[in-house]
């Protein structure tokens, strides 16, 4: 997890779980209490696609009714942390 906040923040866990049903980027950003802005897009959400965490619904990039949902990893990854969570109580 400490290599998971270096990378994005703690803001992982809350977006692969909102993710698991495909949102689109203003409705991801905004249950981040995020202004819907390319700075936070490129923050938070584009490392999580680079990392294989979270995937575009739509190959195009532009397309309007793009949207983004948690991957198989994503999922694999969101056990791990429920994990360690228990571990450390």
């Amino acid at each position: 997890s400490d290599v998971i906040n270096d990378k994005v923040g703690n803001k992982v866990p809350r977006t692969l779980e909102f993710c698991i049903i495909p949102q689109t980027r203003e409705n991801l950003l905004s249950n981040l209490k995020l202004k819907y802005h390319t700075d936070n897009y490129n923050r938070y959400v584009k490392p999580l696609i680079e990392l294989g965490w979270l995937e575009m619904t739509k190959p195009d990039l532009t397309s309007k009714n793009q949207k983004y949902r948690t991957t198989e990893r994503g999922k694999i990854l969101m056990q791990i942390i429920s994990r360690s969570k228990d571990a450390g109580k």
